[in-house]
């Protein structure tokens, strides 16, 4: 804040700025924001304004989104979109294996490029059940790095922990390696971010293993 006071004409008192923060939903994601910084922003009088509509996510994106984690991701949407399909695993290789024919589902049968879809994971590459998957998939998918997010998108379908990802969408994405959303666990911010990058298809493959 001292350094953009610096250079914010008027300073951040008298000057023109704006701060965008997710405070319901993604707070804390990176590590709690200075009390002190807070306060400082709140004393110099700024207008605080909520943004209600949504203008990433299609309709069925943002119920499920607010009926599974209860959070609110503003009103409207961009259209209706095709159904967002949820899916349980008992085990790895029934994730796997789901994984495999929603790849399937939605590259050869729904004619989505491989650039337009973005798996995501609580997991860096090695830990994640994509790691398993047969070489006909893995040869198309890209481990994306900060290199990567500077072409991003790619030619072929990308893959990147769900952190590394935040602040980028993509028009298909599968989410996986998550529990099963549970509202009242109160850790939910890997389900809200990774849920929320889709823009038009969304698959999420959870895991229930006993």
């Amino acid at each position: 804040l001292d350094l953009l006071d610096t250079v914010v004409k008027g300073g951040l008192p008298n000057g023109k700025w704006c701060f965008y923060q997710d405070v319901n939903n993604q707070t804390g994601f990176f590590g709690e924001p200075e009390s002190e910084a807070v306060e400082y922003l709140n004393s110099i009088n700024a207008v605080k304004w909520p943004l209600r509509k949504n203008c990433r996510n299609t309709r069925y994106i943002l119920e499920t989104v607010q009926t599974s984690l209860g959070a609110d991701m503003g009103v409207v949407g961009v259209g209706d979109g095709p159904e967002v399909r949820i899916q349980t695993a008992a085990s790895d290789s029934q994730a796997i294996e789901a994984l495999e024919k929603e790849l399937f589902e939605i590259i050869q049968n729904g004619g989505i490029n491989y650039g337009d879809v973005t798996i995501l994971s609580p997991f860096e590459f090695s830990k994640s059940i994509v790691s398993h998957l047969p070489e006909k998939f893995k040869r198309h998918i890209a481990i994306l790095d900060e290199y990567s997010l500077m072409n991003f998108p790619l030619k072929e379908i990308s893959f990147t922990e769900i952190a590394n990802f935040k602040g980028l969408e993509n028009e298909a994405v599968i989410v996986v390696d998550l529990p099963f959303p549970d509202k009242n666990s109160g850790k939910l911010t890997n389900h809200y971010v990774g849920l929320s990058r889709a823009r038009t298809v969304l698959s999420a493959i959870y895991f229930e293993y006993k």
